[in-house]
């Protein structure tokens, strides 16, 4: 059986204390389920969302839309990507979990990740005419890449992993909210 902990700053986060108790309860759902990999996305249908939270289907849709805009999560048919999962699920940054990540990651269906892209502006990883997303270079070692031909041009290659600071830093970042257009 899997085991998740939650550190105790997850409490006094300011996005998770403003979230509504559905939302808050989802989420914290989300980082804790059997499902979730290293790498933030999975595969889980609302059904089995609703029967294991016990949050109604009426509910869920709103929790849903409620992550969404905070960022911490996004959903699309069955696919869900949570943003800051690394930080929660306390996986370190061993070659080992980049290749699973990397594994996990190449799962994904295109039009998620390109669903990501286009709605949210979210792309995690590096392409062809991409720097990555932190804009330092990829610590992942050349020889570790997997040989995998991309899907299209736009999809990235390979999984561009945060370190612990560039993750607080980017939640931090998010926490100040969206700038209104």
């Amino acid at each position: 059986m899997k085991e998740r902990s939650v550190k105790t700053r997850f409490w006094r986060d300011t996005t998770i204390r403003s979230l509504s108790k559905d939302a808050h309860y989802l989420f914290l759902y989300l980082i804790t389920n059997e499902y979730i990999g290293i790498s933030g996305y999975v595969e889980l249908s609302n059904e089995t969302i609703s029967f294991e939270s016990k949050i109604t289907p009426e509910e869920l849709l709103v929790a849903e839309t409620e992550l969404s805009t905070f960022r911490r999560a996004f959903f699309k048919d069955g696919w869900i990507f949570v943003t800051n999962a690394r930080k929660h699920l306390h996986y370190g940054y061993t070659p080992i979990n980049t290749k699973v990540a990397e594994k996990e990651y190449e799962n994904v269906p295109p039009w998620f990740k390109e669903h990501l892209r286009v709605y949210y502006g979210y792309t995690m990883g590096i392409d062809d005419n991409q720097e990555p997303i932190t804009n330092k270079p990829s610590p992942i070692n050349k020889k570790q890449e997997p040989n995998v031909e991309p899907i299209q041009q736009e999809e990235p290659t390979v999984i561009q992993l945060m370190s612990d600071k560039e993750t607080t830093e980017m939640v931090d970042w998010l926490d100040k909210g969206i700038p209104e257009e």
